[in-house]
């Protein structure tokens, strides 16, 4: 999928592209990524961490996207 490449550049450096698809019969993509990071900052206290504190899905919202 030729999108994917420039998809990548896109995307910030954290986040690895995992999958884009597009939605039959409509002009929405949706790309799934994934972060990559080594440590994190804890939201609570402002600890490093390497441990996973959680998960969530975020939607992002653009102009129409046109195959």
């Amino acid at each position: 999928m030729p999108e994917s490449i420039l998809i990548r550049r896109l995307l910030p450096p954290e986040l690895h592209l995992v999958q884009a698809t597009q939605r039959p019969g409509t002009k929405t993509l949706v790309v799934h990524a994934r972060k990559q990071s080594e440590m994190e900052v804890c939201p609570r206290c402002a600890t490093p961490s390497r441990s996973t504190y959680d998960h969530r899905t975020v939607w992002l919202h653009d102009a129409p996207y046109a195959a």
